[in-house]
This record gives C-alpha cells, structure tokens and sequence, in this order.
C-alpha cells in the first residue's frame, strides 16, 4: 500500500503482524488468505499493487499477476 507505508501492523492487522514475523514490515503485506484489510489510511488518494507470487516469494512473470489499483478515501 502506497509503497509500503501503510504495510504496519497499525494499518494492516494479522497482515502487517505476518509482514513482521517474515522481516518484511514496510515493504509489503503478505497474505495466507484472499483478504487484506487496511484500516486508518488517511482521506486521499492511495494506490495498492497485487502480487500473485509463489511459496517463495519469487513473482510470476506474466503481466496477469500483478495489479495496481488506486483508490480515494474520502
């Protein structure tokens, strides 16, 4: 999320405590379900990039696993 600065605990829960047990806290948001939550983002634009990846991390190189998104919150 915007870079990472919203990849915390604060902002993105169980998501953001997994980020942390990994080492990877502010880089990204890892998720063993179809679901991040993302609370007390700030009113604004903000933009999210999805990443389909494999067991380790590694992208997949087709441009179909990976999506940006940006979105208002107002």
């Amino acid at each position: 999320m915007d870079n990472g600065k919203y990849d915390q605990p604060k902002y993105s829960g169980a998501n953001g405590t997994l980020a942390k047990q990994l080492g990877v806290a502010g880089l990204y948001s890892p998720s063993v379900t179809n679901v991040v939550t993302y609370t007390g983002l700030p009113k604004g634009k903000h933009k999210v990039t999805v990443f389909l990846v494999r067991n380790d991390h590694a992208n997949y190189p087709n441009a179909g696993a990976k999506k940006t998104i940006t979105f208002t919150v107002r």
